[in-house]
């Protein structure tokens, strides 16, 4: 279940987002949709995070499913996979 937001076109979502000063339209979008604004854009899937409040909700109590990095495509040549993640954490418990 997504955070309301503004609907696009089916399939497509929104086909047009103002880039300059777009900040403007995330606290208008915010009025009218509340701190978190789900849209998705191509496919693409975006949170707009409108207050401190929900954005330390977010980081703090949900720190578990929120404190991941995406993976790049170095974290495939160097050889930062699962196992070593999971090596990594073993290493500095100790």
């Amino acid at each position: 279940m997504n955070p309301p937001g503004p609907k696009g076109v089916w399939y497509l979502g929104l086909t047009t987002i103002p880039m300059k000063k777009a900040w403007l339209t995330y606290i208008t979008w915010g009025k009218k949709y509340g701190d978190l604004i789900h849209f998705s854009r191509f496919g693409k899937h975006y949170l707009i995070i409108n207050s401190l409040e929900a954005a330390r909700d977010i980081l703090d109590k949900q720190s578990k499913q929120t404190g991941d990095r995406a993976h790049t495509q170095l974290d495939k040549i160097s050889g930062m996979d699962d196992f070593f993640g999971k090596y990594r954490e073993m290493i500095v418990s100790l």
